[in-house]
Order: structure tokens, then C-alpha cells, then sequence
């Protein structure tokens, strides 16, 4: 394999994976850096597809049809070991096809019973660099059987490679000359994209500032041409008027003394005289007119002494930016050349990459084998061949099989469970075996829910509410179920029975099935038994509560997946800060009849 190639094959992703007729696959583009940020570009693609075979072409005794097919994404955190699944998008028989926009990602599909595709355009660069997607189809039989296939894909899945018992063994036959090149060609790689866009981001930097400067200095040429002509503008009226004035003034006295001296004679005598004031009062005038004119365009002059010196200071502002941008390109300069070095040596050392690349194209051969090996075996051991269920069971182990399991909650399978448990939501119509025990060998990513049981809420006994880990029953509460729905029985008044001896004489804040929802969005506890919450979160205490949401709550209730279930595993109530409490894995609530 060529350097290049495997440097395409390091930054653009590419991720493939095919189980007999089910194909899971995810495409990334490179976005283009001079779009403006209103366009809208798709930076990866996501297909799953699954086709089963005809009834002419099937040679299965059971065929099967398809029932659901639903992408999901992988949010997990750094250090922690617990996977948060979202749900994307999901065809279902009930809705057979999809067409939508939300969230950064454009979906459709559709499902028949032999045919099932999921397309999703992704517009955010976080979900094609950093989010494993996983693809989930189920199936039933003509038995009635289901089974479920599932494939992951992502940069993330590519990485946890590095963890696999093969690829370590790998490494570990490699010198240590050959791991050093490995990790710095991904450098290179990494250091290539950087300096690409730094230029870009450089380049359009230094435009915008040239064109600003350019149309600053314009600007105040214009500016200044403006006020320049209309100052010598005004100064030219003022002294024509001022000229024209006097002129008619002038005339006007002459004519009105040559009046007086025709017609009263004795004026004569002084004629002379006041033409001569008259003359030296027009004098005075012109000099005032000149000592005004003067002192307009003093002001005037230091005015544009003024916006001159303001000018030389943006001038000496934008010359300090050219010194910075220049020392900043020198660095971006010695920077390209390290990037030539290290590009070098990697030419240098192609052939030592070229068989680490052999090898992890091994690798992945022999991971995709046991990939569709495992599935082979979890499609058989998830249709319930092995596992039969029974519609009574005896929990309590009296030898009497009268309880009837109606809802099982799953935890941390990002399906909340208060609209599961009351509505169905999110719930498919086929669920698999493992959801309907309490098994944990048994797979099972879903909620159970006995819709005919919800529906015909009638003729109960009794309702039991159990709680599970490690496979056994760790608490119980049973309640007076005559006369109830399944929205009531979860109540202080109807406990006939607990676990916890002081469940019924110690008060509560909150006992019941919709619990606590702040006005927050999102920040939910319920089927919540809580005791108060005095003293905050350091004082808050009780029996059971369940975490339906990832909003950060109090410090014991913080997760990444959700549901989550808190309780206090003695006799008594805890505080959720204590070392009293644990997480269970599981939740039950069985029915017993009248006529049981």
C-alpha cells in the first residue's frame, strides 16, 4: 500500500461493514472552507441497509420478515466506560416510511417485510469526526420469533481497535523505530490540516484588512475634500454679502445727502464732513471684515491641523498591525518548513508504514470474521429458542407461579422510561426474550411493556413492584391493587408489604409513579419514594427514584445514559450521598389476579 493511501486513509473516513444481506455504512466529505456559514453543506452520509430473500429464494423452514430498523449515535465521554445511545431515526411497520429534517441530520427511509433502508445526511463535523453509529434491524419469523441484528460503525470504533487482544499483539511485534513513525505520520497528518487552515483563516484575514484600511482612507479624504469646500464656500458668500452691503449702504448715504444739500442749503456746509466720516466708518468695516476672515481661517487651519494628526495615528496603528502580521507569517513560514522535514522523513521510512498498514488491513479481516460470527450467534441465542418464557411466574420463590410480569425497565438503554412505561414510547412491537425475564446473559436493549395486560387493567389482586441486580431480587414493595389503575397503585396508602420496614411509618415528600420534574427541562425523577429534601442535595434522602433523563441533577444522580435506578439497599431509607445506596439494573411490577 502506497504512502498516500494510507494517509487517505487516515483523513478521509471510511467504515464498512457487511453481514450477509445487512450492510452498515458511513461516508465523510471534506467541507469546503470558503463557503460562507449559511451553507449548508453535509460533511458525512450514513446508510444501513438489510434485504432479506424472497419466498421463492428462501430456504429457511422459518422465514423471516423484517419489523424495524433504527440508527442509533454513541455520545460517551472521555475516561468513562458507560455508552449513551440517542436515537436518530427508526422505520417501523407502524410507520413504514420516513422523510424528515432535525438536528443537523436530514433522514429518510422506508420498510417492507423483506426490505429495510435508512439514509442520514450529517451536517455537524462533531458527528462525522467524533460519534460510533450503530444500526439495529429486527426480525420475527413465522413462529413468532424475534431476533435482531446489529453493526457499529465510526471513527470511534476504528480507535478501539488499538484495545483488541490481535491488534496489541501487533504492536508489540513491532520495534520501537516503527511505532515512533506511526504515531508521527499521524502527526504530519494532523499538522498538514492545521497549517491549511490557518492559511485559509490567514489569507482572508490580511484581505479584510487591506480592504478596510483602503476604504478608511477614503473615507476621511472625502471627508475632509467636503468640509474644505463647503468652509471656502461659506467664507466667499459671507464676504459678498458683506461687500454688497456696504456698497448699497454707500449709495444710499450719498443719495440721501445729495438730497438734503438741494434742498435745505445749510446742510451744504457739512457735506464734505460727513462724507469724509462716512468714508472713514467704511474703512473701519473692511478692516473688521478682514480681522474676522482671518481668524475663520486660523480656525479652520488648526481644525485641519487636527483631523491631520488623527490620521497620522490610525496610519501608525495600521503599520504596527503590518509589523505583527509579518512577524506572524515569518512563523507560519518556519512552521511550513518543520512540516517539509517531517514530510521527508516519512518519505524516508514509506516502506516500514507500508507493512504496519498490511497488518492492520489483517487485522481488520480476521475483526470482520468474528464480527459475523458473533452475530451469527446472538441472531439464534435472541430469537428465544433457547429461552422459552413463561406468561406466570413465582419471584418470591413460594412455588406458586401467580404473578403475571407486565413492564420490565431496562436501564441505561437511553429509552425513558416514564413514556415507555405509560404510553409505549419508544418501545418496538418486538421486543427481544432477554426484555421479558430477568436474565442479564440474555440480550435485551429495550423496555417490556404487556400492552393486553395495560389495557384491561381489571379484576387485580395485587401489584408487585421489584427491583433487580445481578440477576436477583434485591427490594420489593407489594400494594393493594382492587380497584386501581395503572397510573394509582404506586401510592403510601395502598403498600401492603416492603422490604424496607419503615417504608409505610416514616413520612414522604414525594411517593408515586410521575414524581419530580423541574421546571428545568429534562432534570426528572420517577416512581420516586423519597423521604425530604432537607439540607439540599447533602440531605436528600429516600427508598427509590429513578434518574429518567442526563440533566445534571445532585452530585449521586449525575450520568451520561439514562434511565437510571437509585436505592437504598437496607432496611431503611438512605441518603443518596451515602454509601447505603446502589444502582440496579433492572425494574419489574407483576400483577396477581383475584381469580389467581
Amino acid at each position: 500500500m502506497a504512502r498516500t493511501q494510507g494517509l487517505i486513509f487516515l483523513i478521509f473516513l471510511y467504515y464498512h461493514v457487511v453481514c450477509e444481506g445487512f450492510d452498515f455504512t458511513i461516508n465523510s466529505y471534506s467541507r469546503d472552507l470558503q463557503q460562507t456559514p449559511n451553507d449548508r453543506q453535509k460533511c458525512g452520509v450514513l446508510r444501513c441497509t438489510e434485504t432479506l430473500p424472497g419466498v421463492s429464494n428462501n430456504t429457511s423452514n422459518h422465514p423471516r420478515r423484517l419489523t424495524s430498523m433504527t440508527v442509533f449515535k454513541n455520545r460517551r465521554s472521555v475516561g468513562d466506560n458507560v455508552e449513551n445511545w440517542q436515537q436518530l431515526a427508526s422505520v417501523t411497520e407502524q410507520q413504514a416510511t420516513l422523510k424528515r429534517v432535525s438536528d443537523g441530520i436530514r433522514a429518510t427511509g422506508q420498510l417492507s417485510e423483506h426490505k429495510a433502508e435508512l439514509s442520514l445526511d450529517l451536517f455537524k463535523a462533531r458527528d462525522c469526526q467524533e460519534s460510533p453509529f450503530s444500526c439495529v434491524a429486527v426480525y420475527v419469523d413465522d413462529r413468532g420469533q424475534t431476533s435482531v441484528t446489529n453493526s457499529i460503525v465510526g471513527k470511534a470504533v476504528d480507535s478501539q481497535r488499538d484495545h483488541t487482544p490481535q491488534f496489541r499483539k501487533l504492536k508489540r511485534s513491532l520495534s520501537l523505530n516503527d511505532k515512533q513513525l506511526y504515531d508521527q505520520a499521524i502527526s504530519e497528518v494532523n499538522m498538514a490540516q492545521l497549517l491549511n487552515l490557518f492559511q485559509t483563516r490567514f489569507d482572508a484575514t490580511m484581505t479584510r484588512l487591506d480592504d478596510s484600511l483602503r476604504s478608511l482612507e477614503n473615507r476621511m479624504e472625502d471627508k475632509v475634500g467636503t468640509m474644505q469646500a463647503a468652509v471656502d464656500n461659506r467664507i466667499n458668500n459671507l464676504q459678498n454679502r458683506l461687500e454688497d452691503k456696504l456698497v448699497n449702504l454707500h449709495i444710499h448715504v450719498k443719495e440721501a445727502l445729495e438730497h438734503k444739500k438741494s434742498t435745505s442749503p445749510d446742510v451744504g456746509n457739512n457735506y464734505d464732513e460727513l462724507l469724509s466720516k462716512f468714508d472713514v466708518l467704511e474703512n473701519k468695516m473692511d478692516d473688521e471684515i478682514d480681522t474676522c476672515v482671518q481668524k475663520v481661517m486660523s480656525h479652520l487651519h488648526d481644525e485641519r491641523e487636527n483631523i491631520s494628526t488623527q490620521i497620522n495615528t490610525v496610519i501608525n496603528s495600521v503599520k504596527s498591525v503590518e509589523a505583527n502580521v509579518s512577524i506572524i507569517n515569518g512563523n507560519v513560514n518556519k512552521l511550513e518548513t518543520a512540516v517539509d522535514q517531517w514530510a521527508l522523513t516519512a518519505k524516508e521510512e514509506d516502506k516500514k508504514l507500508t507493512g504496519l498498514a498490511s497488518g492492520i488491513s489483517l487485522l481488520s479481516g480476521l475483526t470482520q470474521n468474528l464480527v459475523s460470527r458473533f452475530n451469527t450467534f446472538s441472531n439464534s441465542y435472541a430469537g428465544g429458542t433457547l429461552v422459552p418464557v413463561k406468561e406466570f411466574s413465582d419471584p418470591f420463590h413460594t412455588g406458586r407461579k401467580e404473578w403475571k410480569l407486565v413492564f420490565r425497565g431496562t436501564a441505561y438503554n437511553n429509552i425513558q422510561l416514564y413514556p415507555a412505561y405509560m404510553h409505549g414510547t419508544g418501545i418496538p412491537l418486538e421486543v427481544e426474550e432477554g426484555c421479558k425475564q430477568f436474565n442479564r446473559s440474555l440480550p435485551c436493549i429495550n423496555h417490556y411493556r404487556n400492552r393486553q395486560a395495560f389495557d384491561n387493567w381489571v379484576g387485580i389482586d395485587e401489584v408487585l413492584f421489584a427491583i433487580y441486580k445481578d440477576d436477583q431480587m434485591v427490594q420489593s414493595v407489594v400494594f393493594n391493587g382492587k380497584g386501581s389503575t395503572y397510573t394509582n397503585w404506586f401510592t403510601a396508602g395502598r403498600v401492603i408489604q416492603s422490604s424496607w420496614d419503615d417504608l409505610t411509618s416514616q413520612p414522604h415528600n414525594f411517593f408515586s409513579i410521575g414524581g419530580y420534574e423541574h421546571s428545568d427541562p429534562g432534570h426528572i425523577r420517577r416512581f420516586h419514594i423519597n423521604r425530604d429534601y432537607d439540607g439540599g442535595c447533602n440531605g436528600f434522602k429516600g427508598w427509590f427514584t429513578i434518574k429518567d433523563s442526563v440533566k445534571s441533577g445532585c452530585t449521586a444522580e449525575n450520568t451520561i445514559s439514562m434511565p437510571m435506578f437509585n436505592y437504598a439497599t437496607g432496611k431503611t431509607f438512605a441518603a443518596w450521598t451515602g454509601s447505603s445506596v446502589a444502582r440496579a439494573d433492572m425494574i419489574g411490577i407483576f400483577v396477581k389476579y383475584e381469580s389467581m
